[in-house]
């Protein structure tokens, strides 16, 4: 609430300045055409209606405009205090919109020859082209026609949904999947603490890491005879001015997650213990001020850098890094915190002909051809 109000607070004030800004820059033009005016020959001209208009000779233009100074003013108005009327709690569930939001990507028919399972999974694996790896997969998978023990197909649904948004209904149980295939552990960790049944099909159906990617004469410079570059080189740069970072949504992306746990580990020097107190806290709200662009997930920070080449670091993971054809020339890539392997869990209680079809997709995953 502090923060909010301290925000709005300074949103205001900034909004007040801007508007005190836009009236001088109207009277410094004003001036300028003035003075310009001074600068004419001598003698009656035209407005744009058609009237004479008087040409002023510069002591005159002069005083006109000390005239116009003396009736503008600039001040600062204090920020009263708003009191904010709440009408009940607002739980997780409400603020999530309906499932149908996120759409089946891969969507087999529902009939009595067939047990269809539901994957939660994140966006840089369930989208298309190469952002689209658990997507063909499961596509193959159905189309391979492999049968569970009671003689049924076994079908694999896909639901493309940010890792941290689908924490967030699995933890509100405002809609539980059969499975949940985050990038890493760690939203399976925050699951598992909200009270939901998680129970591991795979530790990894594909492997990954996350990682910092830098300019090349970035990471030159942070690196300045070091044997290699560190978190906290990055971070420090930032927090001096040196360096432009951007990193993803912790809330939502798994790699921006990583990157918070990582930061706050490294403010903590490794003692988790501290990784919550106010002085580390306040470390890492100076790093945030640093930090000019926040993108919702990888996908939007690989898109964005894409088209605007300003950011000199941000956050990212492996397999995007090297698949994008414009990073490859030009950038580093630095790895940092936990593994992105895309974990494949079971979610409360899973009927065993749909646990059977998760397991005989995570072994087809994991096939040679499928890793490709």
């Amino acid at each position: 609430m502090a923060a909010s109000k301290q925000k709005l607070e300074e949103g205001t004030m900034i909004s007040r300045r801007v508007a005190a800004m836009r009236c001088w820059m109207g009277f410094l033009f004003l001036g300028a055409a003035l003075v310009a005016g001074c600068s004419e020959p001598p003698g009656p001209s035209r407005d744009g209606a058609g009237k004479q208009t008087k040409i002023m000779s510069y002591p005159e233009a002069e005083k006109n405009l000390a005239a116009l100074r003396a009736g503008i003013y600039a001040a600062e108005i204090p920020v009263g205090q708003v009191e904010l009327i709440t009408t009940g709690t607002t739980s997780i569930e409400d603020t999530l919109p309906d499932i149908a939001t996120f759409p089946l990507v891969v969507d087999p028919l529902v009939d009595g020859q067939s047990v269809v399972a539901e994957i939660f999974a994140s966006t840089e694996k369930s989208g298309s082209g190469t952002d689209g790896w658990m997507v063909e997969v499961a596509q193959r998978f159905n189309e391979s026609n492999r049968r569970i023990s009671s003689g049924k197909f076994a079908r694999i649904a896909v639901r493309k949904i940010a890792s941290g948004t689908a924490y967030e209904f699995i933890a509100s149980r405002k809609y539980v999947p059969d499975a949940f295939s985050p990038s890493n552990d760690l939203w399976v960790e925050m699951a598992r603490a909200q009270g939901a049944r998680i129970t591991p099909i795979t530790d990894r159906l594909a492997g990954n890491i996350a990682g910092l990617v830098m300019k090349t004469h970035v990471a030159d410079r942070l690196k300045a005879g070091k044997a290699e570059i560190s978190v906290a080189d990055l971070v420090n740069a930032a927090i001096q001015g040196k360096v432009v970072v951007g990193y993803t949504n912790p809330f939502a992306s798994s790699t921006g997650l990583n990157f918070l746990v990582t930061v706050l580990q490294t403010f903590a020097k490794g003692e988790e213990a501290v990784m919550l107190t106010p002085e580390v806290a306040s470390a890492f709200e100076n790093f945030q001020k640093s930090v000019p662009f926040v993108a919702l997930t990888t996908m939007q920070m690989r898109d964005s850098v894409e088209k605007d080449r300003s950011l000199e670091a941000f956050v990212l993971e492996y397999q995007t890094f090297v698949q994008t054809p414009s990073l490859r020339s030009g950038y580093v890539f630095v790895p940092f915190g936990y593994r992105h392997d895309n974990p494949l869990c079971a979610v409360g209680q899973v009927k065993p002909e749909k646990n059977e079809a998760l397991e005989l997709f995570a072994k087809f995953a994991q096939e040679t051809q499928a890793q490709k």
